[in-house]
């Protein structure tokens, strides 16, 4: 099945100039720098995106922002690629208008380092449709550096030319830098990344001062805005009274995401009756590991990976609290904040979570990082009365950012046509 994603020859896959060559517009064909007569905040406001991305699950990064462009009237073509290296084959494509549901490729295989040279051909076959589809002047956002640098080139070799460049790190990564090829690599394409970019994001300030230091020659440039990672946008839920005492809990069954301790909760919870039911959602490594459990605790659902937005509201809405496990160790804490964090407060639900850098408030709960502890904090969690419904800084910060980029980036597509 791997094959079925390759089955055209490959074309050729371009290649990363070297670093500080320049790259010009009569690169370009002429027929890729049509814009709109007049150039209008209304036409600003009409032009298509295309959001480049590295694919590993449902519902990441990208697949948010393409929701909140989209709940605010703007036109996007989507092109998710599988992730080098990953466990999990997932592969998405979809155009405003011409792809009424998303061509999608999700199987339980790794994806092997060779994606690294086949991706950019992918991209140029995603960019070819835009044409088709009379897409002209988008704007461009790629996801990390290297899909923005894949798009980029796709999007040219195709004869298309962004009116504006965004690149939005939103799995920024020291480590990284630290690995003596992979570094090298990964520095590069972020030093790139950054000088192409007409606008850089990063999903925290503390993330864009780390990029600011890996691309120096930004400096003298536009800041590195912070755009934060984004909650998904679900239909109202049932009020709190019709909500059972039920916890759920997300994201990846591994180490680093407590999955041990996810099991001695259940099992603590469940046990004494506090809760009447836990959900877990998601997959990995230790998936096994809960779902033999939930085969002799009674109350304890394994879901999977949910794939679909309503469906996953749907569990969500049923529950009282949301529990984020992370070991102290896991190395993201420095740069981003918790997707499901967001996806707690969006549904209504009080969270629990391990993260040492959470600042606790009446939604949210910090609790130590053990099981006696963080089942303990539940039961406070189950006893407070209902949260407000739809409010919580950590929603509006990013909603507020991501009218700020719209504004910026309206802005100097409008200049790109005018």
């Amino acid at each position: 099945m791997r094959g079925a994603l390759n089955r055209r020859p490959a074309e050729l896959a371009p290649t990363l100039p070297p670093e500080g060559a320049a790259v010009h517009d009569a690169e370009v064909g002429p027929s890729a720098v049509t814009c709109s007569e007049g150039g209008s905040d209304s036409e600003a406001a009409s032009t298509s995106w295309v959001v480049v991305t590295h694919a590993l699950l449902p519902n990441g990064a990208a697949h948010r922002l393409v929701q909140a462009l989209r709940s605010r009237g703007r036109k996007v073509a989507l092109c998710a690629l599988p992730m080098p290296g990953a466990d999990r084959w997932r592969a998405e494509t979809e155009i405003d208008g011409i792809d009424q549901v998303t061509s999608l490729t999700d199987l339980p295989v790794s994806v092997p380092k060779s994606r690294f040279v086949t991706n950019p051909a992918s991209a140029v076959r995603f960019a070819r449709r835009l044409v088709t589809a009379g897409i002209q002047r988008p704007v461009l956002v790629g996801c990390d550096p290297l899909s923005y640098l894949e798009g980029l080139a796709a999007l040219r070799i195709a004869g298309i030319r962004p009116a504006v460049k965004v690149v939005w790190f939103v799995d920024w990564s020291a480590q990284r830098l630290e690995r003596r090829l992979e570094g090298a690599v990964y520095r590069r394409a972020v030093r790139l990344a950054a000088r192409r970019a007409d606008v850089v994001c990063a999903i925290s300030a503390a993330a864009a001062q780390a990029i600011n230091e890996a691309a120096p020659s930004r400096r003298d440039r536009r800041p590195v805005r912070v755009l934060p990672n984004l909650p998904l946008a679900f239909s109202d839920g049932p009020p709190w009274e019709l909500r059972a005492r039920r916890v759920v809990s997300m994201g990846g069954l591994r180490p680093e995401h407590g999955t041990q301790l996810l099991v001695a909760v259940a099992t603590m919870l469940l046990g004494d009756g506090t809760a009447s039911g836990f959900d877990v959602l998601g997959d990995g490594p230790l998936a096994r590991t809960v779902t033999r459990a939930a085969e002799h605790l009674p109350g304890l659902q394994v879901h999977g990976l949910v794939q679909r937005t309503d469906a996953l509201g749907h569990i969500l809405h049923r529950a009282r609290v949301g529990l984020g496990i992370y070991s102290p160790d896991f190395p993201m804490f420095d740069f981003g904040d918790s997707l499901k964090t967001k996806d707690y407060l969006a549904a209504g639900i009080i969270v629990v979570t391990t993260i040492p850098t959470a600042v606790a408030d009446g939604q949210i709960l910090v609790a130590p990082f053990d099981a006696q502890g963080i089942a303990d904090t539940v039961r406070t969690a189950l006893s407070r009365p209902p949260p407000p419904r739809g409010t919580h800084p950590l929603l509006e910060e990013g909603a507020h950012a991501l009218e700020s980029l719209l504004a910026e980036v309206d802005g100097l597509s409008t200049s790109a046509c005018s």
